[in-house]
């Protein structure tokens, strides 16, 4: 049980002791935040609460259950988006407003405080409710089984061979799609609020998304003969399909996440080494990559280390971490709209409902909350987050928080159960999802519920439905 924190005839083993120092560095870095921050007293205190269940929080998955991925990603967005980039942005001096122009409104800070501990609480309860009552829920020994199509290795083959020649046609129309496009249209569709149409929706998240299910679908074949040959070839297809002249940066992230945990799927054994590694991307490496890139190669002898910690510090006061002014946001929003009872939820759930047929779909919830913005704040753009607890809380109040905590619980507890079957296209299917959780959790629900549907449509129905064609005709021969 290697896992856990073993006490030994010499005492606690050396991974037990790199779990006791990981916890105590994600406790004590915002609590030192929060101290030298001039925050008031009661909102510090709400924070401080939420540091204490951030640090629970992380002995969950270092310790108590250390073997499921998706509850990494749920950790590292609450950590970051809701506990870090907060205390940072109510650190600057004479703070009014908000990184999306809501005045600072103390008491609507607190509450927004009270709906995160409320949402995390019940996610977690849940969690190890569950997995109390299971026993080692992602034991390998328990791990899910799906019963595979049973066709041999040979069908199998013939499955990847046609994958690989619908990922190279949709290389070819990426390319064409590229080559017709102009630089202001990228911006437009890229960077601007409107709805993605359906067509563009089931052209960039399903035709582009087939070559990554190529990608994962030679991963679960036995003999993987010119394998490096294979690889790059399905490499030079992923990046043809999956790059930002054609796709959103939050949607390219899992993507190459997922080709990423492939490589290296067998050192990542337990979540410690996860943690390490993506709270380094997260907290060092994009924000100092962000200080060299925007300096410019000629000006890199300049950066120091202070520049280098103050380009880290104010990395989470851009826009990028606006989900907890967001929820503030909608907080205020619900006050004077009031609650929409399910309407979101069934509006996600609907997003391929034309909006030409269905006149009063909803928009994305971060979409209502940022034209509210707009009109009462001068905000200058509608293409805002709108993190899970606001999802929830516009919907039915804290009642839709504890909701879509339970609801989020069940989903991780499922994706950690799928993880750790054999190699698959189930799993890794799993895997991808779990490198979504971000973008789901950042909102608004109804664009990346789109966006991850329709990947998994690619990689996950597409594969198996031509399994299913090749089981039947397996009975007729």
């Amino acid at each position: 049980m290697d896992h856990k924190l073993v006490f030994t005839e010499n005492g606690i083993s050396v991974k037990g002791v790199i779990d006791i120092m990981l916890i105590s560095i994600i406790f004590l870095v915002p609590s030192v935040m929060l101290l030298s921050a001039d925050i008031p007293h009661d909102i510090s205190t709400s924070f401080f609460v939420n540091i204490l269940i951030m640090t629970f929080f992380s002995w969950v998955i270092l310790v108590v259950d250390d073997r499921n991925i998706a509850n990494i990603f749920v950790f590292i967005f609450f950590y970051l988006f809701f506990t870090i980039a907060p205390i940072v942005q109510l650190s600057e001096d004479n703070i009014a407003v908000l990184i999306n122009t809501l005045p600072v409104d103390y008491a609507l800070i607190f509450y927004s405080n009270i709906l995160t501990t409320v949402f995390l609480v019940a996610y977690l309860l849940f969690y190890l409710l569950f997995f109390l009552k299971k026993g080692k829920l992602l034991n390998k020994s328990n791990s899910y089984r799906l019963e595979e199509y049973s066709i041999n290795e040979s069908r199998k083959r013939y499955v990847f061979y046609i994958l690989v020649i619908l990922s190279a046609i949709a290389v070819m129309m990426a390319v064409s799609e590229i080559r017709s496009r102009t630089v202001v249209e990228l911006i437009v569709e890229n960077m601007g609020d409107k709805e993605e149409k359906s067509s563009s929706l089931f052209r960039s998240k399903f035709i582009y998304s087939i070559p990554l299910a190529a990608f994962y679908y030679f991963f679960t074949l036995k003999e993987r003969k010119n394998k490096w040959i294979w690889i790059a070839i399905l490499l030079l297809f992923i990046f043809a399909t999956k790059n930002p002249l054609l796709d959103r940066r939050n949607a390219l992230g899992p993507a190459y996440l997922i080709v990423f945990h492939i490589f290296f799927e067998r050192w990542f054994t337990t979540n410690r080494k996860v943690v390490l590694i993506y709270l380094l991307l997260f907290l060092i490496f994009f924000p100092v990559t962000s200080l060299f890139t925007h300096a410019g190669m000629a000006n890199w002898s300049n950066i120091s280390m202070t520049s280098i910690w103050f380009s880290i510090i104010d990395h989470f006061s851009e826009l990028h971490y606006d989900a907890w002014a967001n929820l503030n946001s909608a907080i205020e929003y619900v006050n004077v709209n009031g609650h929409t009872y399910g309407m979101q939820l069934l509006g996600t759930f609907l997003f391929f409902f034309p909006r030409s047929l269905w006149e009063t779909k909803p928009n994305p919830t971060g979409s209502d909350v940022a034209d509210y913005l707009i009109v009462k704040y001068n905000m200058w753009f509608n293409n805002l987050s709108c993190p899970i607890q606001a999802e929830g809380y516009v919907e039915l109040g804290v009642i839709g928080v504890i909701f879509y905590a339970i609801a989020f619980g069940a989903l991780v507890v499922y994706l950690g159960k799928v993880i750790w079957g054999h190699p698959s296209v189930l799993k890794y299917s799993a895997v991808y999802v779990s490198f979504s959780l971000m973008f789901i959790l950042r909102g608004s629900l109804m664009s990346p519920f789109a966006y991850t549907l329709g990947t998994l449509v690619a990689t996950y129905a597409l594969p198996k439905g031509l399994e299913y064609l090749f089981k039947i005709s397996n009975r007729h021969t």
